[in-house]
């Protein structure tokens, strides 16, 4: 019964190739030795690194030039004075008081575990959706 479900799941594990999966152990292709010597891995980071290019590309018309000179150059941007003072140090209170009172969510990723909080400040503007902000786990 495990070779037909092994089998029946090859189209899902092949679709995963284009996702964010990870996993070594729960794919057939991204765990198979042969297809990461033959370049699999490669492939999925050069992927991952050529849709980011396209995703900033899109996205550049939003930026001021010297915002996008600035973020070709460092990899990230610094806005000083972007929240008001006061915002700013409700913001990391809020921030502080959420990572020591709230339960971290615990997911399994692979082998590994992740723990996040959702943070939803009422200092910022509203988002799609709350940002998640990794934490450190104690598990190995």
């Amino acid at each position: 019964m495990s070779a037909l479900k092994s089998l029946l799941r090859l189209p899902i594990d092949a679709l995963a190739l284009f996702t964010q999966a990870k996993s070594f152990e729960d794919n057939a292709f991204i765990g198979n030795r042969l297809l990461n010597r033959l370049g699999l891995h490669v492939l999925r980071v050069v992927l991952a690194h050529t849709a980011m290019a396209i995703r900033r590309t899109l996205m550049a018309w939003k930026l001021p030039p010297e915002d996008r000179k600035a973020f070709a150059r460092d990899g990230f941007l610094i806005k000083p004075n972007f929240l008001e003072h006061s915002q700013f140090l409700n913001l990391g209170q809020d921030v502080i008081k959420i990572a020591t009172d709230e339960a971290p969510q615990d997911s399994v990723q692979g082998a590994g575990y992740k723990s996040s909080i959702t943070v939803s400040c009422p200092a910022t503007r509203p988002t799609r959706s709350a940002p998640r902000i990794p934490i450190p786990s104690s598990r190995q």
